[in-house]
């Protein structure tokens, strides 16, 4: 369900409506092609170009850890060329084993 929640966001937030014209769960997205759930919750597509980008939702407790192998997975699914982005949605701050490093500022 969170994944809906920054779905719906990103379709009515005026700055987010601004930068994409389409967003799509994972399962409907329509080059999925078959491919199962890896990482990527969302894609979401760029107004300006029509870029891809990628979007990673976790719904934690507060105060939980967000392990690095689940930020590393992430970076590595969407680091591809059919991406040309990625966000890293959260409800923690806490990212363990210096995954924040990972993410970049």
């Amino acid at each position: 369900m969170f994944e809906q929640l920054v779905k719906a966001f990103i379709e009515v937030d005026k700055a987010q409506r601004q930068r994409f014209d389409k967003v799509w769960l994972w399962q409907d997205y329509p080059q999925r092609a078959g491919r199962i759930d890896t990482g990527i919750d969302l894609v979401a597509r760029e107004r300006d170009g029509g870029g891809l980008i990628a979007i990673q939702c976790k719904f934690y407790a507060r105060g939980a850890t967000i392990r690095r192998v689940e930020v590393d997975r992430f970076i590595a699914t969407s680091s591809t060329t059919e991406f040309s982005g990625g966000i890293f949605v959260s409800t923690t701050s806490k990212l363990g084993c210096s995954g924040d490093n990972a993410l970049g500022p």
